[in-house]
């Protein structure tokens, strides 16, 4: 079983080789974010998440009962593309991914790859600065703008939430 983080210099990798980020990320004050699990060989089960996650569990739980209420026919899957990235477990609808969730100590990323018009959308939204600054600082590949939303309390869980309806094209 993982149990302890190991040191990432530079933002997690999600996608593949075309949205490798240029930047570390910087969104959590300096204290370096880096994936719970970098071990390939243990797929992470939901006591191994909710031992990472801690308090913020129940955030993690909120946001799985939305989507599953909100997203008819999405299917979701740990995928492993580095061990700098560790285990992120993917959310598809159909063959469109619409987020990955990368489970950390004690909060939790909400990666997301957005293109030009939901960005343009997003900025225009009710979105916290906080987002919107990540998504200004975000690096462009060739599917789009890549950012993180750190899920530390329930107003980070209204940005995603948000943002899965500019995904879709609800707003």
């Amino acid at each position: 079983m993982a149990t302890s983080i190991f040191d990432a210099p530079e933002k997690v990798i999600f996608i593949n080789d075309e949205c490798t980020p240029k930047k570390p990320a910087n969104s959590n004050g300096g204290s370096g974010q880096s994936p719970f699990f970098n071990d390939k060989a243990i797929e992470p089960n939901d006591a191994m998440v909710e031992m990472a996650l801690g308090s913020v569990m129940p955030l993690w739980n909120k946001l799985q009962s939305h989507v599953a209420e909100n997203y008819s026919g999405l299917v979701s899957e740990w995928k492993m593309y580095s061990k700098k990235a560790g285990w992120s477990l993917v959310f598809k609808l159909a063959k469109r991914t619409l987020f990955y969730f990368v489970p950390c100590e004690n909060h939790f990323i909400i990666a997301f790859v957005l293109g030009e018009k939901a960005v343009k959308t997003a900025l225009e939204s009710s979105i916290s600065q906080k987002v919107r600054q990540e998504m200004s600082d975000a690096d462009i590949c060739v599917m789009g703008h890549s950012f993180f939303v750190y899920i530390k309390s329930e107003k980070d869980l209204g940005d995603v939430k948000t943002l899965l309806k500019i995904k879709e094209g609800a707003v």
